[in-house]
């Protein structure tokens, strides 16, 4: 962008503005007496188009994958009678980790059993009403009560060893063990020996897989529209100077949370040498290069002002007038503008909030 200086005359008022800062109050009351006009120097650019660049730069944290991450919560009531883990724990699928003693294992058992007992009574009284019907001394109907109370009663075993089967297959006094539902490393811990459990107590432990991770980051308001899923994500952190990973973006939350007044952003990065741990800080560089071409202008010339954007601009008349501008994103230096101005603008680079301060006034 060229840069040129040029000079423009306003209202003595406005000239009264500007020398206030360095002339004292008697001399600000004299000035905004006069009637003559003053010539003041001030900078101007040419508004450009160029290539819609995003550059965003945050902090996050690093989380495990939720894809590849297992909560284990218990399924029935007990103590925890023995561990076999520890946090950060490297464990592989179906590894013993727990184990409880429960009194519905032995209701479970006993339900069993009983059902068991009840299947053979079944059986029996099957067989026998097959036997008459065949005599012609029963009802056909009585013949169809006896085979579905069979059917009802096995399916009522099959249930009760799924559950069974569910808690472990080596149940046995009361005592179930809980093995690793897959390979990776514990990432929580919440098991201590004599603690009890049931269904509605937290995750007794959190297996998680650290070769594949995610970089969280809340984005804010002014930022949403520079996001895109599958953008590049440039990760650093302090732990390992001058080394960078690289990630994409790969969800993008739909509602703001309620906490930080943010949308949550979620990068997945590969983590072969398990450098990035969980919890650890990062920055994290977001850019994504658009084809496209947009009206950008240097951001320090963009006033925020009554919840709008305005800039000062030169006529061909040689006066200045205040355009509200659409901002469409900027990357820290740049804004990149929708509607407002166009290619070829001059635009006020110097001194523009003592002027537009000075024709809002007006």
């Amino acid at each position: 962008m060229k840069t040129t200086t040029k000079t423009f005359t306003y209202l003595a008022m406005a000239y009264s503005l500007f020398v206030s800062c360095t002339q004292s109050k008697e001399q600000t009351n004299q000035n905004n007496t006069a009637q003559s006009t003053t010539s003041v120097s001030y900078k101007t650019i040419k508004a450009e188009t160029s290539n819609r660049v995003i550059d965003i730069r945050t902090t996050g944290r690093i989380i495990s994958n939720p894809d590849v991450t297992i909560r284990y919560t218990p399924l029935i009531s007990g103590i925890i009678e023995q561990s076999f883990f520890n946090l950060g724990s490297v464990v592989t699928k179906g590894q013993k980790l727990l184990s409880i003693r429960s009194a519905e294992v032995n209701a479970l058992k006993a339900e069993i059993e009983s059902v068991q007992q009840e299947l053979a009574i079944a059986k029996r009284d099957l067989m026998s009403a097959e036997s008459l019907y065949a005599d012609g001394m029963t009802s056909q109907k009585e013949l169809l009560e006896a085979q579905a109370k069979v059917k009802q009663t096995e399916s009522a075993i099959q249930k009760a060893n799924a559950d069974l089967a569910i808690l472990g297959k080596d149940a046995v006094n009361g005592i179930f063990t809980i093995t690793a539902p897959a390979s990776g490393y514990i990432l929580a811990k919440n098991a201590p020996i004599g603690g009890t459990i049931s269904p509605d107590s937290d995750p007794l432990f959190t297996i998680g897989d650290l070769t594949d991770v995610c970089a969280e980051a809340s984005i804010y308001t002014a930022q949403i529209q520079m996001l895109q899923e599958g953008q590049e994500a440039i990760i650093s952190t302090s732990a390992y100077p001058g080394e960078e990973f690289i990630g994409k973006v790969t969800t993008i939350a739909n509602v703001f949370d309620t906490e930080d007044k943010a949308l949550k952003v979620r990068i997945a990065l590969k983590n072969p040498n398990l450098k990035l741990k969980p919890e650890m800080t990062v920055a994290i560089h977001l850019k994504n290069n658009s084809e496209q071409r947009v009206v950008t202008l240097p951001t320090e010339a963009v006033i925020f002002d009554n919840n709008a954007y305005w800039v000062v601009c030169k006529e061909n008349d040689n006066t200045t007038t205040v355009k509200e501008v659409i901002p469409n994103g900027t990357n820290g230096k740049l804004t990149f503008i929708q509607a407002g101005v166009n290619e070829g603008d001059d635009i006020v680079i110097k001194d523009q909030l003592l002027i537009y301060s000075a024709i809002k006034t007006n």
